[in-house]
């Protein structure tokens, strides 16, 4: 039965943090487990809606992180509007700054280009922080799962 948990974790090892002590933790907690225990934990791990970590990178982070797609597919639900929230914020501080420029106030035109300059610097710094850590976050997650599965 061993071989079995192996082979799962052989499988899984791109979604769970890289540390090997969490598979460790894992088979540790399997081995706890008597025969048929073990059989349906290992029937119900296939079933967990674990995340692919790299898709979540390219699709949620890469492709279309400003909109904070990477929060809202790990379940971070909170962030994600957070970011979609920074994201409309910077939008109308854009539209404001056109809008000024067009009547002919460019002293605040000026303005407002330096606090939406400020917020395009903010919202790279985002991104580039949620690059690593929302893949380290959706890896923990998918520990936390097949822990509960194995308790």
């Amino acid at each position: 039965m061993s071989l079995s948990i192996d082979a799962v974790l052989s499988n899984l090892k791109d979604k769970l943090p890289k540390d090997e002590i969490f598979a460790e933790n894992i088979k540790a907690e399997f081995q706890r487990l008597n025969d048929s225990k073990k059989q349906k934990a290992i029937s119900q791990i296939p079933m967990l809606d674990l995340k692919n970590p790299a898709f979540v990178f390219w699709v949620g982070n890469v492709m279309f992180g400003a909109f904070g797609v990477a929060r809202f597919m790990i379940g971070d639900k909170k962030l994600g509007i957070y970011r979609l929230l920074f994201l409309g914020v910077y939008i109308i501080f854009a539209i404001m700054a056109a809008t000024a420029l067009t009547l002919g106030s460019y002293n605040l035109a000026d303005i407002i280009h330096v606090i939406t300059a400020s917020l395009i610097i903010v919202a790279y710094v985002w991104w580039i922080v949620d690059l690593f850590l929302v893949g380290k976050k959706l890896r923990q997650k998918n520990y936390e799962k097949i822990m509960q599965i194995l308790k």
